[in-house]
């Protein structure tokens, strides 16, 4: 299939790309607007709707992503159906909201985040009153993603600590030294 250029307008393509930066900003990993020349790295394509990729998901379904436990995959791509979007929220103001949480969550599928329980996680399917975020708490798991990567349980932030790093300035890494005692065998 093709995925059609985004739908909105030049000032909500703005709000999203400012969106995402902000939503991934603790996190050592950039976000770019073109294909990079070179390297590995994840693509969140955004634009269009299911039908456009000859997949046959029911209405509402806004995005798609593989799941990619341990971020083990070098090229992953996303699907963040901004046409499914416009049409649940017209060119309100949550449209570039929205678009950018789901652009952030299919992208976190790629990192190896399955779905959380907790409505304001960036990795729930429930709705938030406020722009989602990554939360640094333990949290149940959506009953479609128990045991995906192996969880029963999640922390979306400090997954994707362990799977990207954080930010320059971040939290400071741990450099002291393990300390390691053998006890048994006692020979």
């Amino acid at each position: 299939g093709t995925v059609p250029p985004f739908c909105g307008d030049q000032n909500a393509r703005q709000q999203v790309i400012t969106l995402v930066k902000q939503l991934y900003a603790k996190y050592d990993v950039q976000i770019v607007t073109s294909r990079p020349a070179s390297g590995d790295y994840d693509m969140a394509l955004i634009g269009g709707r299911p039908a456009d990729l000859n997949l046959s998901y029911p209405s509402g379904v806004t995005g798609v992503a593989p799941m990619d436990c341990g971020h083990k995959m070098p090229r992953d791509i996303a699907f963040v159906f901004a046409d499914s979007i416009q049409a649940m929220f017209g060119s309100s103001s949550l449209f570039a909201q929205r678009v950018a949480e789901t652009a952030a969550h299919e992208s976190g599928h790629t990192y190896g985040l399955p779905h959380s329980g907790v409505g304001c996680d960036l990795m729930s399917y429930s709705s938030c009153a406020t722009l989602k975020t990554f939360l640094d708490q333990q949290m149940p798991m959506q009953s479609d993603s128990y045991g995906q990567c192996g969880l029963t349980q999640m922390n979306s932030h400090q997954l994707l600590i362990g799977t990207l790093g954080a930010a320059t300035g971040g939290p400071a890494p741990d450099t002291s030294s393990p300390k390691v005692t053998i006890t048994a065998p006692q020979s």
